[in-house]
């Protein structure tokens, strides 16, 4: 399986050759609705979504996830809607899901490309998985001492016990807070269809694990391509 990181490379490649590719065409602006010193573009307000897919690292593993997003595009510019995400190929039987509120601003760049910044705010759930060994040997440090019979008898108990001793993978389930900021870029390929891809990093809240809070394995950097209608 190919590295997060390559996978990342792979996108990015991905978008540089589509805009290389579409480059002649950007030069073409679209037509003025009035001729003169001063142009006037006609902005559209109206219905934006999309289907994407995204290539993360989640809990030390590459993995990836489809989803999409849907709202309201005022003046080609700002969006505001909602979007959702679930893991399709998860490593060690992981599972996410996570949506929330988003927000985007977009910026023209000629008369197909656009370039700008988007979050999402919201929350999700997921399992993930951590291996251990189990065993039945249970020997209270207190009761050895210095006593070397004591100490003796302790190394008979675990030899005696050591068949029981075996692999075991846990499975823990929380749900946790996640802000994922994102900058991206979409060329529009036909009539409303867009090709879009990102570049974002998922932040999310700390876990509970073995008693202590510790730095959350749930977020992760993040490439994403896929098509949005607007």
């Amino acid at each position: 399986m190919m590295s997060w990181r390559s996978s990342l490379i792979s996108i990015a490649g991905v978008m540089v050759t589509t805009l290389q590719l579409a480059s002649p065409v950007f030069a073409q602006t679209s037509p003025p609705t009035s001729s003169g010193p001063m142009t006037v573009e006609r902005m559209h307000s109206g219905f934006y979504g999309g289907a994407d897919v995204k290539v993360t690292d989640f809990n030390h593993h590459t993995s990836e996830l489809i989803g999409g997003q849907a709202g309201w595009l005022i003046d080609d510019a700002f969006f505001i809607g909602g979007a959702g995400y679930g893991m399709v190929n998860g490593g060690r039987d992981d599972e996410l899901w996570y949506g929330g509120l988003v927000l985007q601003w977009m910026v023209p760049l000629g008369g197909r490309v656009k370039v700008g910044g988007k979050a999402l705010i919201g929350g999700g759930e997921a399992t993930t998985s951590q291996s251990g060994i189990y065993t039945d040997v249970n020997i209270d440090p207190r009761t050895i001492g210095s006593d070397p019979r004591r100490l003796q008898s302790t190394v008979n108990d675990i030899a005696r016990n050591a068949a029981v001793l075996r692999p075991v993978t846990y499975r823990y389930n929380e749900g946790f807070f996640v802000f994922e900021p994102e900058a991206t870029a979409s060329i529009r390929v036909a009539g409303p269809v867009h090709l879009t891809g990102g570049i974002s990093y998922r932040l999310t809240s700390s876990y509970y694990l073995y008693g202590y809070y510790t730095d959350s394995h749930l977020g992760g950097l993040t490439g994403t391509f896929g098509f949005q209608i607007f």
